[in-house]
């Protein structure tokens, strides 16, 4: 069924509740902010990866802070299957339960792949690109949008529409699912929605004030984290979609969020810098000038390290808690590929120059890389068994 829903009754309750909501938040942050500071690094309540399925990648970045790590690891750099859809897959593959593979394409399709065999089990097709990346609810349900302005959700293991709901705009963002179920989603109609993932209600929508494709990071509080082409990242509260604070770049920030367990964010901008910031306060820890734009979205390590792509060609690395650069490696194009990371340190992301690349994490020298016949703006994903999934503009 179709789920429109009238939002002003949202924006209102949001304008009237928000000086006491922001009260009792800013009282939140300074005890959280006091006890990150005498625990040197902060441990916190809130928690778990529940609201998604108990896959290692059910989402764009893996889990809810976005860091894209696999406890898989031990790709060669063969081609196992390969699947032929009818336009580029820009969208990012992910890995629900059962053997399952989904994954969108520009011929307006959603597929379920058979992990093993590359087979379809099901696809759905809606109104235009589907170029996001879906999600995996712990719900037998997968949440995936459009550029027909349409978010949808349907079931895993058949594709039947459960509900769906019109925006004012694209939805390219990849959705996020929180531990209550919560589904949270932008639209270039300049909003964050946060849905009721089993019905599809709208619980709240936060208006950014321009577009937002990246996909919202929750972090180890809770708040969201989501960047806009107002050039601003912003730090939303999960339960209400009241803003806590926002942080003005100087370019758009389509690049999704990276949260570190001290709840330290890191994000790239089309100002040409990757930045570090503390979630709690919105302070900048450090910035990197990479001269080009950053459309990639960071991975992070528990090594301490960050990698991320840009137009300078460049996969970097750095140090996350200084900023210090590690090393770059140079491919033959812009990366919009976001970097994967595998349990042996292993970095894995794509190019326009066509390429897949494996690099050492530790040092940037080339493992191995894999030509596909286009672009791969595709971020891979990796499985608990150690393979590799990406998508790539020859329509595979």
């Amino acid at each position: 069924m179709s789920n429109r829903q009238n939002l002003s009754r949202f924006l209102v309750d949001t304008k009237m509740n928000s000086a006491k909501r922001i009260l009792t938040m800013t009282a939140g942050a300074a005890v959280l902010a006091a006890g990150a500071a005498c625990g040197g690094g902060g441990t916190f309540s809130f928690g778990g990866d529940s609201g998604l399925a108990a896959s290692v990648w059910p989402k764009f970045g893996a889990g809810v802070r976005g860091t894209s790590t696999s406890p898989g690891s031990g790709a060669v750099g063969s081609i196992l299957w390969s699947f032929t859809t009818g336009g580029p897959v820009e969208s990012s593959p992910v890995i629900g339960v059962g053997g399952r593979v989904y994954v969108g394409s520009n011929d307006d399709k959603l597929y379920c792949l058979d992990q093993t065999t590359g087979g379809e089990l099901w696809s759905f097709t809606t109104g235009d690109d589907v170029r996001g990346a879906a999600a995996v609810g712990s719900n037998g349900l997968v949440y995936f949008g459009s550029k027909d302005d349409t978010f949808y959700a349907v079931n895993q293991a058949t594709g039947a529409l459960m509900w769906s709901f019109l925006g004012g705009g694209d939805f390219v963002s990849s959705p996020n699912i929180g531990a209550d179920g919560r589904v949270f989603v932008g639209c270039d109609d300049g909003n964050l929605y946060c849905f009721n993932g089993t019905t599809g209600a709208v619980i709240w929508a936060f208006n950014a004030g321009g577009s937002v494709k990246g996909c919202p990071a929750i972090g180890n509080t809770g708040t969201i984290y989501v960047g806009s082409s107002t050039d601003k990242i912003h730090a939303v509260d999960r339960t209400t979609g009241v803003e806590l604070w926002s942080y003005t770049t100087g370019g758009d920030v389509d690049s999704s969020v990276a949260v570190a367990d001290d709840e330290t964010i890191f994000f790239g901008s089309e100002d040409q810098m990757m930045y570090a910031m503390n979630g709690l306060t919105g302070s900048v820890l450090w910035t990197y000038d990479t001269g080009q734009n950053i459309k990639s979205s960071p991975a992070l390590s528990s090594f301490g390290r960050l990698y991320f792509g840009g137009d300078d060609m460049n996969v970097t690395a750095l140090n996350s808690g200084s900023g210090a650069l590690l090393w770059t490696y140079t491919t033959g194009e812009d990366i919009v590929s976001s970097p994967a990371i595998s349990a042996d340190g292993m970095v894995y992301v794509g190019s326009k120059d066509d390429s897949l690349y494996a690099l050492d994490g530790a040092t940037g020298n080339l493992d191995w890389s894999l030509a596909s016949g286009g672009d791969i703006e595709s971020s891979p994903s990796i499985s608990a068994a150690g393979v590799i999934f990406v998508g790539s503009n020859d329509n595979n």
